[in-house]
């Protein structure tokens, strides 16, 4: 098993969509910005990110004790946003983000697990 914060095994602008179902909520901190930055990095402009993550009010998100980070809402993307060349989020560059993502979320009500779809924007 590869250790994904040694970054992800592909190549600048060559992955065509990714899907995180469960995994983001594992990793927080740094661990999980570099992640972030790192599907970024591989995705070509334009590909689709699915992202689904237990939300903050889901029951399943607080009972796992392997679950770092529990906060995830509608905001939770915003870093990577960005609204006449600028970081909606200002103090994203502070942390190295290099990323923009065009972000669009739903929530699953029955499962409380929020679904964001993120565009690659370079």
């Amino acid at each position: 098993m590869r250790d994904l914060r040694r970054g992800l095994p592909f190549g600048d602008d060559t992955v065509d969509g990714i899907v995180a179902k469960q995994v983001l909520e594992h990793f927080d901190g740094d661990d999980l910005l570099f992640l972030i930055e790192e599907m970024w990095r591989v995705g070509k402009p334009g590909a689709p990110i699915e992202v689904v993550v237990p939300d903050a009010s889901s029951p399943n998100g607080g009972k796992d004790f392997s679950h770092k980070k529990k906060d995830w809402d509608e905001w939770s993307f915003q870093m990577w946003e960005k609204k006449d060349g600028h970081y909606l989020i200002d103090r994203g560059p502070l942390y190295g983000i290099r990323g923009q993502f065009k972000v669009m979320s739903d929530m699953d009500y029955r499962s409380k697990d929020r679904w964001y779809r993120l565009e690659v924007i370079k």
